[in-house]
């Protein structure tokens, strides 16, 4: 029988399953239980807060062990990629630039910028900032706070906003108001992609959203 937990901000599904004993998320989201999670939350990596996700029971495995001998048990877990797709203020890759990610607790990870501008880095299945510097410019990635867009209490302000400003387009003030600064932010992208100027959140809007920022 399963139990439910109700997602707090900032958690993603591979920390609540591992939490539970599972190495494997897929293990959790794929579970009979969670087919309303799967037609609520069709990406995995993005989660609301007060999302119900069902916790399944652990299966025991049994192994057969001499009396007095010493084994050991690996669990292999999938990695945590990490996707980011670095470009400059034209909207050029940032190719050849270098670069350096620091998690906590783990050995810092760097290069340089591939030509396509796109960096996939496995990163540790636990933790939910990091610091990363490209060039002469650092920022604090806030893993697992990218809010949905659609299906959610506050009609998709908050996920618009963060992705707004991942964009480059700033948006101070609350994040699930649609406030001045949230509707300049808003008309600032409509304009740049073609779409019709009004400041408002339409569903144009969100699906011009969702496909420049990749998710």
């Amino acid at each position: 029988m399963s139990r439910k937990h109700i997602v707090l901000q900032g958690e993603s599904l591979s920390e609540i399953s591992l939490r539970y004993g599972f190495a494997d998320w897929k293990q959790v989201y794929n579970h009979a239980d969670n087919a309303g999670l799967r037609h609520l939350r069709p990406d995995p990596n993005v989660l609301f807060p007060g999302d119900e996700v069902a916790i399944p029971a652990l299966q025991q495995k049994e192994r057969p062990v001499e009396t007095g001998a010493t084994r050991r048990f690996t669990v292999k877990a999938p990695p945590r990629v990490l996707r980011l797709k670095l470009l400059d203020e034209q909207g050029q890759p940032l190719a050849g630039a270098p670069y350096e990610l620091i998690m906590q607790g783990q050995s810092p990870m760097g290069g340089i910028v591939p030509g396509n501008g796109i960096l996939e880095l496995s990163i540790p299945l636990i933790g939910r900032e990091g610091q990363f510097t490209v060039g002469d410019r650092t920022f604090v990635l806030k893993l697992g706070h990218r809010n949905p867009l659609r299906d959610s209490p506050d009609g998709g302000l908050s996920g618009a906003r963060v992705r707004l400003e991942n964009l480059g387009y700033a948006v101070p003030g609350p994040k699930d108001t649609l406030d001045a600064a949230m509707r300049v932010a808003l008309a600032t992208f409509q304009a740049d992609h073609g779409l019709e100027v009004n400041g408002e959140l339409s569903a144009e809007t969100l699906d011009k959203l969702h496909e420049a920022h990749g998710s």
